[in-house]
């Protein structure tokens, strides 16, 4: 199931994963894209993306482990 509007459109990485993916906290692909994209403009661009897309990478394995 592909999820848009998480992260910079306002959608919520908790109601995402509660509502949007198996009881598991799986089958579900969450679009994150445009918050990784823009992370950064400068020359730290690498860096800047690759800590936006952990973060929310954490965000949505501290949900999943939420039983």
């Amino acid at each position: 199931l592909l999820i848009p509007g998480v992260g910079t459109q306002g959608g919520e990485v908790e109601s995402v994963v509660r509502f949007g993916s198996d009881s598991a906290g799986e089958n579900a692909v969450i679009n994150v894209s445009r918050a990784i994209l823009y992370a950064s403009t400068g020359s730290d661009f690498a860096e800047a993306a690759r800590r936006s897309a952990e973060r929310i990478r954490d965000e949505i394995n501290r949900y999943r482990t939420r039983g």
